[in-house]
């Protein structure tokens, strides 16, 4: 399509290279929305991606909105990362363009799942889930 298009073959590498990279990050056999590809392209650091302040994830969604992209929340405690949630978070994320995962406090951890947890700690556990 970006060869059809008028690019050039550098360009078309360019933009393919950039659409696999999205596409890799993702579980099993999957597409790269335009929206979803402009962001790789861009580079763009305010994507909303990763581990972010309840002031940035504002910023983030409103962003998001803006551009007309559909947002989605879950929550869990994600302690002891497994195929479950790996297969769970992948559903989650075909709902929307936009995937918000809260991650339960340590505390909330701990009432919902006993007091030898959390066995990793909220930041922990963030940072894997980003």
């Amino acid at each position: 399509a970006t060869l059809a298009a008028g690019n050039s073959l550098e360009e078309a590498c360019f933009f393919a290279n950039a659409a696999a990279g999205v596409v890799v990050g993702k579980l099993g056999t999957s597409t790269v929305s335009p929206i979803e590809l402009e962001n790789a392209v861009r580079g763009r650091a305010d994507t909303g991606f990763g581990v972010m302040t309840e002031e940035e994830l504002k910023l983030a969604v409103a962003a998001a909105r803006k551009r007309g992209e559909k947002v989605v929340m879950t929550n869990g405690v994600f302690d002891i990362l497994h195929a479950g949630h790996v297969s769970y978070l992948a559903n989650a994320r075909k709902l929307g363009d936009r995937l918000i995962v809260a991650v339960n406090s340590d505390a909330s951890t701990k009432r919902l799942k006993g007091d030898s947890r959390p066995v990793n700690p909220l930041e922990q556990r963030m940072i894997v889930l980003g």
